[in-house]
């Protein structure tokens, strides 16, 4: 009888386990099958960079390993479905290299501080209900998230530059494409530093309160 009942309960855990193998093995497959799929995008995309003059700098990874660790980047999340990294892109002229990089850094670390932004107001409306702002309240957070872009982008540290590729154009200016990445956490830490600073100027029990939304 004993033998019978553990014959049993291996059964039951097996039956209990197999769907949990299965799951793991499809999401496998899928991030395999992705990750295939950003390779070859790469190289193709790579390929057709380089024919229009893009190159790298020396010392540098190659143009096609930046445009895979660009993707892969954007790609990424973590066990809650939430992108890991917040992305900025930014395409600039310069009278030479540095400068060209200096103004398309500032506008990748911008575009993030604007992603940024976005995302707050988002959870400001979803949790509008759930919270103590009144309208008032509400206002004048969204008005300080959308005055202190600048600020924020200032604020970032630790902004990781994925992709760095140029091109030397006719008129001897250089042209520089690049993609910033830094962890999505990080990024909410230094905007939440930020409101609440500028919303301290306002109201002290607001900024107190902003906590709620992070």
């Amino acid at each position: 009888m004993k033998n019978i009942l553990k014959i049993v309960v291996m059964v039951i855990a097996l039956a209990v386990a197999a769907p949990a193998v299965n799951a793991q093995s499809t999401q496998k497959e899928l991030k395999k099958a992705l990750r295939q799929k950003v390779d070859k995008q790469s190289k193709k995309d790579a390929k057709a960079l380089k024919k229009q003059g893009w190159k790298v700098m020396p010392g540098k990874l190659p143009l096609e390993k930046q445009i895979q660790q660009a993707r892969y980047s954007e790609l990424e999340k973590d066990g809650e479905g939430e992108f890991v990294y917040i992305i900025g892109t930014d395409k600039s002229v310069g009278g030479n290299y540095a400068a060209a990089k200096q103004i398309s850094d500032n506008r990748a670390k911008l575009e993030i501080a604007a992603a940024i932004n976005t995302i707050v107001t988002s959870r400001l409306k979803e949790n509008s209900a759930t919270t103590d702002f009144g309208s008032g309240d509400l206002e004048t957070i969204s008005e300080v998230i959308a005055a202190t872009t600048s600020s924020v982008s200032a604020g970032l540290q630790g902004a990781e530059t994925v992709l760095e590729i140029y091109r030397e154009l006719p008129n001897g200016t250089t042209e520089i494409m690049t993609t910033c990445r830094i962890p999505r956490q990080r990024a909410l830490e230094t905007a939440r530093s930020v409101y609440k600073k500028e919303l301290l100027n306002r109201s002290r029990d607001l900024s107190e309160q902003l906590d709620e939304l992070f």
